[in-house]
């Protein structure tokens, strides 16, 4: 509990919406889990050097919302929490279930960078769902040192 109220101290004070701001329950949620996002990630880099399971024999191509063997760029997060939006844009909350941060090891992110990974998915799920409760869990992604 200590880490949680950190952690939103940190991101800026109140993650979830204000009940004055919430809709009437509908019933409905979205859970998103394992952004994994790579702040390195480029369509134009070796797959060799930058994802995590270039290594596992798999024939690896870097595009614009990623690969398979890779975590996910920007575009992949921002597209997929935009189609969240066109399927249901005023849920009555989102269980957000942590692993932020990539699988880099080289340089291991600090908590700088988990923080502002955080903050960057935080800010852009408040902006596309100003009225949804928003129920952040940590994953082992989003501590440091990551837990394996």
């Amino acid at each position: 509990m200590i880490l949680l109220w950190t952690l939103c101290l940190t991101l800026g004070g109140q993650i979830m919406a204000r009940p004055e701001q919430m809709a009437e329950p509908k019933g409905l949620f979205w859970q998103l889990t394992d952004v994994h996002w790579d702040r390195e990630y480029s369509s134009n880099g070796d797959p060799k050097k930058m994802c995590h399971r270039a290594s596992d024999g798999l024939g690896v191509e870097t595009g614009k919302f990623g690969t398979y063997s890779c975590d996910s760029p920007w575009e992949l997060v921002e597209a997929s929490i935009a189609a969240m939006t066109e399927q249901e844009s005023d849920p009555d909350f989102i269980v957000w279930t942590g692993d932020n941060s990539p699988h880099v090891k080289d340089p291991i992110p600090d908590w700088d960078y988990v923080f502002s990974s955080l903050k960057k998915v935080t800010d852009l799920l408040r902006d596309q769902f100003p009225r949804s409760q928003i129920i952040p869990v940590l994953g082992n992604h989003d501590v440091y040192p990551e837990v394996s």
